[in-house]
């Protein structure tokens, strides 16, 4: 496994990769994943890298809506078939907890739950999930740094 740090407006983001695919983004502050000491800053990156980087970029100044990235979906069924409901909600749109859970004949929390576990956030956009009475959480947060995050990604996407 490779990986990179992206410098993004929300904070540096770690970005796990082997030749072909994304396989994991780990966001400020997230502690899950330990060595992103060891990633590679942005210079020398492989094409692969290059081509991330790219579309992050461009993400990040509201160039891009849609990532054509190859990723890794390695999981389980449920939470592959959550991620890729997440993958279909259009940018610039949100859709609830409740809102999957009826899509999926889930529940919401299983979809929190799967959300929550998401391993490429902004790629696969769980950032547009919302709760019924509000913002809804972010990576298993409810407050702080990664709360600010989501609103900033909403706020990009033109959706607060």
């Amino acid at each position: 496994m490779n990986s990179f740090i992206f410098q993004s407006p929300i904070g540096c983001l770690t970005i796990h990769h082997h030749d072909t695919a994304v396989l994991r983004v780990e966001l400020p502050g997230d502690n899950q994943i330990k060595g992103s000491k060891d990633a590679s800053l942005l210079s020398n990156l492989s094409a692969f890298q290059q081509l991330v980087t790219q579309q992050l970029d461009e993400y990040f100044k509201a160039q891009r809506q849609y990532f054509d990235i190859p990723i890794d979906l390695s999981t389980t069924p449920y939470r592959k078939q959550v991620l890729q409901a997440l993958l279909a909600i259009p940018y610039g749109q949100t859709s609830s907890y409740g809102q999957l859970a009826d899509e999926l004949n889930s529940h919401p929390r299983a979809v929190g739950g799967a959300c929550r576990n998401n391993p490429l956030p902004i790629l696969i956009p769980c950032h547009r999930v919302v709760s019924k009475s509000g913002i809804g959480g972010f990576a298993g947060n409810t407050s702080g740094h990664l709360i600010d995050s989501k609103r900033w990604l909403l706020n990009l996407e033109g959706t607060l």
